[in-house]
């Protein structure tokens, strides 16, 4: 109290500095630890759509294998049936005749190829010669013919889980083969579909699944393989057209995916 009889209050700035240092250290350690913990974030995602896609990838690849290898087994039936159906071309009458001669001659010559040349014309037979013992990391054990579909043999357990980088596959065929003839064993995977249109006559590869396991991922793709016949000029004319030449055939430029599916 001043001699007017008033109390003064003296200001003391002592210690604010260190005060307002606190507020800016608490502060910065709050958004330095934002910023880690969003960085975490996006590399866990990074790292989690790589390791989805490298899955992806090494689903893809049994497929491109199998698409590989049916170039010489297509290619060799292709020009077996074309040369048959061109020893009887003047008993055909009609340009129709003669390519759905070609198109029936390129089925049995196909069949007859596999039932001899890969072991009874079934398709885990089939299946396993165009991968198993290939480039491809893929054994005998693990195709699946008959079990079941993706999604069921998932959901029973029987892709086990794989944490490491190396990829383990399986490749699946879920329709269960028939216990008759070779030809119906033959049926239940590869189909010749064909159509009015000449451009629609395809030959298919039915239900063609490839499950993969790593890095604690799963991935499936399913899908059909389809070879489309290419042009041919059955009406009698020159045959000018390179595409009516079977030696200009490129197979694998015919080969393609329908159906797709992935997840």
């Amino acid at each position: 109290m001043n001699n007017t009889g008033h109390i003064s209050i003296k200001k003391n700035n002592k210690g604010s500095a260190l005060i307002v240092s606190i507020i800016v250290l608490l502060f910065v350690s709050i958004l330095a630890t934002m910023i880690l913990y969003l960085s975490g974030i996006n590399y866990r995602m990074k790292k989690s759509d790589l390791n989805t896609r490298i899955s992806f990838y090494n689903a893809e690849t049994p497929l491109e294998t199998i698409q590989s290898n049916l170039v010489i087994p297509l290619s060799y039936t292709m020009n077996r049936a074309y040369i048959r159906t061109n020893s009887k071309y003047m008993d055909l009458s009609t340009e129709d005749a003669r390519r759905t001669d070609f198109y029936n001659a390129f089925y049995e010559e196909f069949e007859d190829l596999v039932v001899n040349e890969y072991g009874g014309g079934d398709a885990k037979s089939f299946y396993t010669e165009m991968l198993y013992g290939s480039t491809y990391p893929i054994s005998a054990s693990n195709i699946i013919i008959g079990e079941g579909t993706i999604d069921s043999l998932t959901s029973s357990g029987r892709f086990p889980d794989n944490f490491t980088s190396t990829p383990t596959v399986y490749l699946v065929l879920p329709s269960a083969l028939p216990t008759g003839s070779s030809h119906d064993m033959f049926e239940s995977f590869c189909e010749l579909s064909t159509d009015s249109d000449p451009n629609l006559c395809r030959i298919v590869f039915k239900d063609v699944g490839v499950v993969v396991c790593q890095n604690g991922y799963r991935s499936q793709v399913t899908t059909d393989i389809v070879m489309q016949f290419p042009p041919l000029d059955w009406d009698g004319g020159a045959h000018t057209s390179t595409s009516s030449d079977p030696t200009s055939w490129d197979i694998y430029q015919l080969l393609y995916y329908i159906n797709w599916q992935k997840s």
